[in-house]
């Protein structure tokens, strides 16, 4: 049986590593600004305090559709898969939300 923080969700508006790291508006001015050429890849990812592979998904979409489709093929063939390492991921994960639960941060 799932614990209770399990199914809690995060209070609307609250940042937190489980958010989407960036808006669409976001997005968007990522893009005007890197073809001003006024800022590089790299000053763009510390300034939204993303990766630089964020912001090249930001600039150009069809990288992050052809990155989702290879990560699709070899998921099949279970490359990405390891047992061990992802029971401790969902721990992890678990005793994170079982932190903000006490924090008060979920609802």
């Amino acid at each position: 049986m799932p614990y209770k923080f399990e199914k809690e969700k995060l209070k609307i508006n609250e940042k937190d590593k489980r958010n989407i790291k960036l808006s669409a508006e976001e997005k968007l001015e990522i893009k005007k600004l890197y073809e001003s050429g006024l800022y590089s890849q790299r000053q763009l990812a510390s300034i939204y305090n993303v990766s630089r592979k964020t912001i090249v998904f930001c600039i150009y979409p069809e990288k992050y559709e052809r990155a989702r489709q290879i990560y699709k093929e070899k998921a099949k063939t279970g490359i990405y898969y390891d047992k061990e390492r992802h029971k401790e991921y969902i721990k992890r994960t678990r005793d994170y939300k079982k932190k903000l639960y006490l924090e008060g941060r979920l609802n």
